[in-house]
């Protein structure tokens, strides 16, 4: 029996002036459909209209009726020795060659900038960007290019990356909630930064 929505039988109405087919309310209404049914397939009667718990009742009344039909002579099973006794399996192939390493970090997709978002794009963004530059680190080299780093020390990695321009409203931003995060101060930080820009973590120490 096919439960899913085939094609067709699904039409999306919204009042909303975007023109998509679908617009983006009835994209995100199929979305979150979607995910009430990966947490709970049984969802899908609930679509077509079948109470999950008469159907269910339903299968197991039949069931019962047909194990009390069914002869023992019908019956048939493995035997418990030859299940146990049974040639191995095969190994499995082994895995494909890993790709090449690419030439250069990738670059993280850029969040959207309209309406607010639950998250601080920019810091995510800059996190993004030092998660994927430090992957390829370790895909090139086999190693973390900066080992052992404290968490006031990483701060001040992270910050230093930021562009040199002048303390924009973003970067003093960035300042101050790593400063918090470690304890310190946004001036801290900003002298940390310039010195870790200077020497790296020598310089910083």
């Amino acid at each position: 029996v096919p439960l899913l929505p085939g094609p067709g039988e699904l039409s999306p109405r919204c009042s909303c002036p975007d023109r998509g087919h679908p617009c983006k309310h009835a994209a995100a209404l199929c979305y979150e459909a979607a995910r009430l049914l990966d947490a709970d397939p049984l969802v899908l009667l609930l679509m077509r209209g079948r109470d999950e718990r008469a159907l269910l009742d339903d299968l197991a009344r039949r069931n019962a009726a047909h194990a009390s039909r069914e002869s023992p002579a019908v019956r048939s099973g493995v035997d418990a020795k030859a299940a146990l006794c049974a040639p191995p399996r095969p190994a499995p192939a082994a895995l494909p060659e890993p790709l090449p390493v690419p030439p250069r970090p990738g670059i993280p997709p850029a969040l959207p900038s309209a309406g607010p978002l639950p998250v601080d794009a920019a810091a995510l963004d800059l996190l993004a960007t030092d998660a994927a530059a430090r992957a390829h680190a370790f895909l090139t080299t086999g190693g973390d290019p900066r080992p052992g780093l404290t968490p006031w020390q990483d701060a001040v990695r992270l910050a230093a990356t930021r562009p040199t321009s002048g303390l924009t409203a973003t970067t003093r931003t960035l300042y101050r909630r790593l400063a918090a995060g470690t304890g310190r101060t946004p001036t801290d930080m900003a002298r940390a930064v310039a010195a870790w820009r200077q020497g790296g973590l020598e310089g910083l120490t």
